[in-house]
């Protein structure tokens, strides 16, 4: 299992060192040095070096060796069938997240009259539970075919490991480790789970609460989805909690919803997307 799990962790983050490798699923870092080296040494995953950044990725070799190790783990567990019908789910869904961070990442230029805040002169409080009202109905859009450049990290299906060509800059920081702030691991009550059905009070910048209420609607999906998926297989829980934690924070810094230097709400559906398509053995077109 700790195989997998190390496997899979690099091919979820596309680029990434020791620590947050280790911090995907809650691993001890030292085990984790110890199985990467290991997994360098029989050629399933490469470290590179790009200015002052390091970290790990995986080879062709590496990602047919993890499929097989996802495709054993789905026969073991007789959870084929519950993750197809996800996937199923997943496919609508995605159509409309990629629509929403592509038409957010479009946008003009935005002053910062126009980032949100916790405060507002509307009169309707972050507690209130509700929708915005300026949130619009979103259609269906399809993905683009990820292409050879670094640069495309912000393209909303862009896969981000350099085996698909992208960079190391889609790499994250370790703080989506196993703990209730960012998603991973037991709830209790306090974490994001448990704010996550609250609606954010927009102030003077309707249209980002435009673009925040079409993914709270997301958000509300998605919490199905992870239902569906946990009791199966416990290592796709948190994507709810996190995908929750980047629109609360999108309210105070738009850089949540579609950022690279964070764990924003884009990088978290695409990690959901690659875990599904990984699980799955299907090949992204």
């Amino acid at each position: 299992m700790s195989e997998l799990l190390v496997l899979h962790a690099v091919r979820l983050k596309g680029f990434a060192d020791t620590a947050a490798v280790a911090a995907r699923f809650g691993l001890e870092p030292a085990q984790t040095e110890e199985d990467l080296l290991d997994a360098e040494a029989y050629g399933l995953v490469s470290r590179s070096v790009f200015a002052d950044l390091a970290g790990w990725s995986l080879t062709e070799r590496g990602r047919k060796h993890n499929e097989a190790l996802l495709r054993a783990e789905l026969d073991s567990t007789g959870a084929r069938s519950v993750v197809t019908a996800v996937h199923d789910r997943f496919v609508p869904l995605n159509a409309e997240a990629a629509k929403a961070f592509t038409a957010w990442q479009l946008q003009p230029a935005r002053s910062p009259e126009t980032r949100t805040t916790h405060g507002s002169e509307t009169g309707r409080s972050p507690e209130t539970g509700r929708s915005p009202d300026t949130a619009h109905s979103l259609g269906t859009a399809h993905s683009p075919k990820a292409g050879p450049n670094p640069g495309t990290a912000h393209n909303p299906e862009s896969a981000h490991n350099p085996e698909n060509g992208h960079g190391p800059e889609t790499a994250h920081s370790p703080e989506t480790a196993h703990n209730p702030e960012n998603g991973h691991g037991q709830q209790n009550g306090h974490g994001p789970d448990a704010e996550a059905g609250r609606r954010p009070d927009f102030g003077g910048a309707p249209h980002v609460g435009e673009y925040l209420g079409a993914l709270y609607r997301l958000a509300d999906a998605l919490s199905s989805i992870e239902g569906a998926l946990t009791p199966h297989l416990a290592r796709f829980g948190g994507y709810h909690a996190r995908f929750a934690r980047g629109l609360r924070n999108a309210e105070r810094d738009p850089a949540w919803l579609t950022g690279i230097d964070v764990d924003s709400c884009h990088s978290v559906w695409f990690e959901l997307h690659e875990d599904l398509v990984a699980t799955l053995g299907i090949v992204r077109v």
